[in-house]
C-alpha cells in the first residue's frame, strides 16, 4: 500500500501492515486485504475498524476493499454481503489478472 500510494502521489495516508485482531481503538476510512481469508470473516474482522463516514473527501463510502480470484458467487452468498465487484483486467489488461476482482463493500 505505502508503495502505491507513493506512486500515485497519495498524501492522506497511514498504513498499518498488521493482523485485525492486533488493532484496538482505532476507524479507517477503508482496510485494505489481499485475499488471506474467506470474504465473510474478513468483513467480519474489518467492520469494527470502520469509520461510518470518511473522514477525508472521497468518492468512496469507507469499506472493505480486497483483491480476491476465482468464482466469487458463494463466497460472497456466504458473507451475507453485496459487494461492489470490479475486474481487474479493467485496470489491468495482463493475462494475470483474469479472474481477479476488487470487492469493496460498504457499512
Amino acid at each position: 500500500m505505502e508503495a502505491v500510494a507513493e506512486a500515485t502521489g497519495i498524501k492522506n495516508i497511514t498504513t498499518q501492515h498488521c493482523r485485525v485482531e492486533d488493532i484496538k481503538n482505532t476507524k479507517f476510512d477503508f482496510v485494505v486485504s489481499r485475499a488471506v481469508a474467506p470474504l465473510k470473516d474478513l468483513w467480519r474482522w474489518s467492520r469494527p475498524l470502520l469509520s461510518r463516514e470518511s473522514k477525508q473527501t472521497t468518492a468512496a463510502r469507507p469499506g472493505l476493499i480486497c483483491l480476491k480470484g476465482g468464482d466469487l458467487a458463494k463466497e460472497i452468498q456466504e458473507s451475507q454481503t453485496r459487494p461492489r465487484v470490479m475486474e481487474l483486467t479493467e485496470i489491468f489488461p495482463e493475462p494475470f489478472f483474469a479472474e481477479k476482482y476488487l470487492l469493496h463493500i460498504t457499512k
